[in-house]
């Protein structure tokens, strides 16, 4: 963890209809207050002196969602509210304000945040930082107190609109004392990303401390294209607002951006080539799901929906009106999931969509020996490549894009790994694709991303239809970037004869790695063992390294729940080790908790047995123990019933200890056939329980 070298000061607030605290903390002396405005005592004075001497100190404030909900209250605080001297009127305008925040809808989102130009003293955004304010990756302090392993977890005492007693407000400032505690551990695990951006920042004069790590690779590129094509290529200004320049298309034809090269020899993939050939698309979300029947004729043949008893009937009485000029046959339901671009081909399906391709043998164990080997072959910076070698580039940059994104590929092996240099660029080299189809992006070109995500595609098929000639070879999995097979380790110079032939058709590079064995549950979900090397490789549901320790595998946002169920797992797929064994001697107590989150229309219900409930806090921490209660979500009821809360079994069947106080594991109570349960599902290739 790198030192802390500047004078931050950690921070977070609590809003309620007659309160208003802050807790606010030094990173560098450790020493903290509590601000407080209420009717027992009004620190806005004190307030308003403390943050104008860390503002004249060249401070700065570091909290969790701080731009988007607790500077903006301060803010107001500090501008609108600075002469207001009745503590009741401070305390109704504050929480109006909060509740203005908070119930803000999506497209108003930053309707009250306070850009860094007009801020009193500059914000750390510990939550944008990690990409948190990402829908997708969205995550709670109390999500993150679990996954930190804070000794306490505790949830908001008081429901939002309760005017609180003096006693409970002095239960609300020994809360808001731990969020910042929470907020203070959070913000050491950032501090490398922090240095990242402070050294950016200094170095291209632009404020990056607030970026997300995609954000920054996107800005980066920008800079590069408005230093060598103009202040104007990627943004103009109307109205005095600045405005994104883009291609808007109202329709794309797939066949103008396939390659010259893409070419095939077996029916499945000229059929899907076929098919591409014949699109043209106004929108490129879902282009390659939930497909009618009928436009899948050129490839159902080859399709795992072709092989359905009503598909094949319908397909019969189609070719049968085709002959006698009858009308059109109904097609039949078919799940949605079944209706895709995706062929069958050597025993594995490959489906094709706008994120990529990918086929893989499920529930199986694949390995090594003296005679067979599995290798993967994975293309280097497959996305930025293609656009390079085959000079593809949003319309409204010009060409010259391709040579400003080769240059910025090749700067970047100029540094180490891990240099900032190098992750940035590597930030950038990544981030164009997905943002050439974000309609609020200066990359914004969907045909690019077309042409993109539709040649990586072929060019990967292109590549096993050559590999699959090879004597004894078999496909393991095709995934985005690359495959894996296993073949006669005698016909590995065969394929690497083949592997150059492609590399020299396409352009493109191709990194080899071998491995002693596959375990594979899914394309998605695997643990592979690198050849002649401790090295291991583990995917998805099998993945335990956490993100403060070296070569994480999980990200802040994951749920780091009952990890010594991976943990034995990997031992016995790698090992041997025997799982029971395994879970027994394990030493991490903190690897055996789980959490859950439930809503806040909704509450956590703990049941004893015999009418006997109990309530706990909404996101709680716990074990599967011996004796307890067995844990129940209960939501609000359905308008055809409403009369009747729902209740959810959560772990069904397993009794827990609720621990959000944490003090150890009771080796008597903990029940370990739970945990052995779980591992040998992952061993056994069988579905876990969703956590």
């Amino acid at each position: 963890m790198s030192e802390i070298t500047t004078n931050d000061y950690v921070y977070d607030i609590e809003t309620y209809p007659n309160v208003w605290t802050c807790w606010i903390g030094s990173l560098r002396t450790g020493r903290s207050k509590t601000f407080e405005i209420s009717r027992r005592t009004n620190d806005l004075g004190p307030f308003k002196a403390f943050i104008e001497r860390i503002r004249t100190r060249g401070c700065r404030m570091v909290g969790y969602n701080n731009e988007g909900y607790d500077y903006p209250v301060i803010h107001y605080l500090l501008t609108e509210l600075a002469n207001v001297r009745d503590v009741e009127t401070l305390n109704r305008k504050l929480f109006e304000k909060s509740k203005q925040i908070i119930e803000a809808p999506h497209f108003k989102r930053f309707a009250h945040v306070i850009w860094p130009r007009d801020q009193i003293v500059p914000q750390i955004d510990l939550f944008k930082i990690h990409h948190f304010d990402n829908v997708a990756k969205s995550t709670s302090l109390k999500m993150l107190e679990f996954n930190m392993r804070m000794k306490d977890i505790r949830d908001l005492p008081f429901a939002p609109e309760t005017v609180l007693t003096f006693d409970q407000i002095e239960h609300l400032v020994g809360y808001n004392e731990h969020d910042g505690d929470a907020t203070k551990l959070f913000h050491g695990h950032t501090l490398p990303m922090i240095r990242f951006r402070e050294s950016l920042s200094a170095k291209y004069d632009r404020n990056f401390l607030n970026h997300n790590d995609t954000k920054i690779g996107k800005d980066y590129f920008i800079m590069q294209l408005e230093r060598y094509l103009g202040k104007q290529a990627c943004f103009t200004r109307e109205g005095g607002k600045k405005k994104p320049r883009q291609t808007i298309r109202k329709q794309i034809a797939l066949d103008d951006v396939i390659f010259d090269y893409v070419q095939f020899e077996t029916e499945p993939f000229r059929a899907v080539e076929q098919w591409l050939r014949e699109q043209v698309i106004s929108e490129t979300k879902g282009v390659f799901s939930k497909l009618p029947l009928e436009s899948m004729l050129p490839f159902i043949g080859y399709s795992p929906v072709g092989e359905l008893e009503k598909v094949q009937t319908w397909l019969a009485n189609c070719e049968e009106a085709l002959t006698t000029g009858e009308e059109w046959p109904t097609e039949p339901k078919v799940k949605q999931d079944l209706r895709r671009l995706s062929v069958m081909l050597d025993g594995l399906e490959f489906v094709f969509g706008t994120g990529g391709i990918h086929a893989s043998l499920h529930n199986t164990r694949i390995d090594s020996d003296d005679e067979y080997v599995i290798i993967d072959l994975d293309v280097t910076s497959y996305y930025p490549s293609l656009a390079i070698v085959n000079r593809v580039y949003p319309e409204h940059l010009g060409e010259r894009f391709c040579d400003i994104y080769a240059d910025i590929k090749a700067q970047r092996l100029k540094y180490k790994k891990g240099t900032p240099e190098n992750k940035m660029l590597k930030l950038a080299l990544n981030g164009v694709y997905g943002d050439s189809n974000n309609k609020h992006s200066p990359f914004y070109d969907p045909q690019y991303t077309m042409a993109i995500t539709v040649n990586g595609q072929l060019s990967l098929c292109m590549l096993y239809e050559q590999l699959r000639k090879i004597e004894g070879l078999s496909l393991i999995q095709v995934n985005t970037d690359g495959l894996t097979v296993k073949l006669p380790r005698d016909q590995v110079d065969t394929l690497m004869e083949v592997k150059s032939k492609w590399e020299k058709l396409t352009g493109l590079d191709l990194e080899d790695a071998t491995y002693d064995f596959m375990h594979i549950r899914d394309v998605n979900n695997y643990v592979a063992k690198y050849a002649e090397s401790d090295e291991v490789k583990r995917k998805g549901a099998y993945a335990f390294i956490r993100p403060d320790e070296e070569d994480a595998e999980l990200g802040w946002h994951q749920n780091h729940s009952s990890l010594v169920v991976q943990k034995a797992a990997c031992a016995y797929i790698v090992d041997g080790t025997d799982i029971r064994d395994f879970i027994e001697c394990h030493d991490n107590d903190w690897d055996f908790l789980l959490r859950t989150k439930v809503p806040r229309s909704s509450y956590l219900e703990g049941d004893w047995g015999l009418g006997l409930t109990e309530t706990y806090q909404n996101i709680s921490r716990y074990y599967i123990a011996n004796e307890g209660p067995e844990l129940f979500k209960v939501m609000p009821p359905l308008p055809k019933d409403p009369e009747k809360w729902r209740r959810m079994a959560i772990n069904k069947g397993w009794k827990v200890h609720v621990c959000n106080h944490f003090t150890g594991i009771d080796p008597d109570l903990i029940n370990y056939d739970w945990y052995v349960a779980e591992a040998e599902k992952l061993v056994n290739f069988a579905e876990r329980e969703e956590l």
